[in-house]
């Protein structure tokens, strides 16, 4: 009748045979069923306690007592019911995963602690053990607990991928950047096909040291210690299959590779490599004056290859952003500027020149554009005395590029007397006024004149560079922009 879901007969037919010594035990027992089914705890918990009296270590018995407990909101009464079937018979996982969550429920943690001890004495240390363990110290805020059963967990368990997830979100929310970079590195060993964790990698990992290497220059400036990061450049080139890998996935969206990106966009010294990744980043006709994200890229590349010298390859780059950036800045301006003056390229000067004078004419640069040329033409003298003769230059709008001119010129000029003063005005300059067109002559100056560099002018330096020693120097360039003679 029961399993034909007659249940009001049934029950009727039970409660009868309660009555009979020989058939009570049962009746009992399957009377607790009915009524755990229709929610009447109270009658269900009768019934079990009634069976439980003729056999008080029967495991079917004392199982649905702790259900019928549980289902009624006593939490922590039925996890005591549970740890007695747990000792009545220690050989059912199940019971253990039941108990825990009884007393997770009823918000007695210390005893839910004293399962997971029981259930790891049984069973050794498993992943589903240690998990449960984990999850319960973070709901105590028993974080250093929580750590520690992480680190014991992952050291038997590294390649459960439950385990290797859990451990990586222990260690990302409590900041254990040290122990969440090894695991990482780990994780991705395991499966090098998975571009999220290579992104999570490159994130965690590499973007970090690359932020850190800028933070660090002062402090190894001050300290002379040896570097802890290496330079940008150097990171890329240890890391350079993994990061392209990433920069030229078709699948993932610019913002995906963001990071990635930014480490590439800076760091490769490959000009077609440059400009492949950029075409893959950014497929079909862009609209360049409304791309923001990619005149950026754009202004990284131009960047990172005028830094290594080659003007000629930064030049169109350069260019791109000088007549689509409508945010143009006077650094970019004169930075553009000195790479085609760079590349001796007149005609292009010529044609920034009407452009700046019908956008931007407020900047008014017409005096840097008569010694630009000159500088063209390598005559150093023509540039020398035509800022010198320009009234009240130090009140003059493009001051600062202009001393910078100056001393350049005087510079390449290439006689001692020119070179020292090229170097007076140098030296004699607040930092962030040498500007980025003129640090690396301006570097050359000062070591020709064998003096020392001040660390807030060799910090500003390295910087731009992305290179510096364990003694804060400078380290040489392959390209080297000397005087004439």
């Amino acid at each position: 009748m029961f399993q034909s879901g007659q249940i009001n007969e049934a029950t009727a037919a039970f409660k009868a045979l309660t009555k009979s010594i020989n058939t009570s035990e049962a009746a009992h027992f399957r009377l607790s069923s009915i009524y755990s089914l229709g929610k009447n705890h109270s009658q269900a918990l009768y019934h079990i306690n009634q069976a439980l009296e003729f056999c008080k270590t029967c495991d079917d018995y004392l199982l649905q007592k702790a259900q019928i407990l549980f289902d009624n909101k006593q939490y922590n009464e039925a996890g005591d019911v549970y740890v007695q079937a747990i000792k009545l018979n220690p050989n059912f996982w199940s019971r253990y995963s039941k108990a825990i969550l009884a007393y997770k429920n009823g918000n007695h943690s210390p005893k839910a602690i004293d399962v997971m001890r029981m259930w790891e004495k049984q069973f050794q240390l498993k992943p589903e053990i240690g998990l449960k363990y984990i999850a319960e110290f973070e709901r105590l805020n028993l974080t250093d607990s929580a750590l520690l059963y992480a680190k014991k967990l992952i050291l038997k368990y590294p390649s459960n991928k439950e385990v290797v997830e859990k451990t990586i979100r222990l260690y990302n929310s409590n900041n254990q950047y040290a122990e969440l970079t090894t695991i990482l590195k780990s994780r991705y060993l395991l499966d090098t096909s998975n571009l999220d964790y290579q992104l999570d990698l490159i994130s965690n990992d590499i973007l970090p040291k690359m932020e850190l290497i800028c933070d660090s220059l002062s402090e190894i400036m001050q300290t002379r210690k040896e570097c802890k990061y290496f330079a940008p450049r150097l990171y890329y080139k240890n890391n350079q299959n993994l990061i392209r890998k990433i920069s030229f996935n078709k699948n993932l969206s610019f913002e995906q590779k963001g990071t990635v990106n930014e480490i590439i966009f800076w760091s490769e010294s490959d000009p077609k490599m440059l400009d492949s990744c950029l075409r893959t980043n950014f497929p079909g006709k862009i609209d360049y004056k409304s791309n923001g994200n990619y005149l950026a890229t754009v202004n990284h590349i131009c960047y990172n290859l005028y830094s290594i010298q080659k003007f000629k390859e930064a030049q169109p780059y350069f260019l791109l952003n000088f007549y689509n950036d409508q945010n143009l800045q006077k650094e970019e301006i004169e930075t553009t500027l000195h790479c085609i003056v760079l590349n001796s390229d007149k005609i292009e000067l010529e044609k920034c020149k009407n452009y700046l004078e019908e956008i931007f004419p407020f900047f008014n640069y017409s005096d840097v554009f008569n010694a630009l040329t000159a500088v063209i033409d390598k005559d150093y003298a023509k540039v020398i005395q035509s800022i010198n003769t320009l009234p009240n230059l130090n009140n003059h709008p493009n001051k600062t590029f202009l001393f910078n001119l100056l001393a350049y010129s005087n510079f390449m000029n290439g006689n001692e007397i020119n070179i020292a003063k090229a170097s007076e005005i140098w030296s004699n300059m607040e930092t962030e006024d040498i500007l980025a067109p003129f640090l690396i002559p301006a570097y050359r100056c000062f070591k020709s004149k064998g003096l020392t560099i001040k660390e807030n002018q060799a910090l500003n330096m390295a910087y731009f560079l992305g290179v510096i020693d364990a003694e804060g120097k400078l380290w040489e360039l392959k390209n080297t922009i000397k005087p004439t003679k």
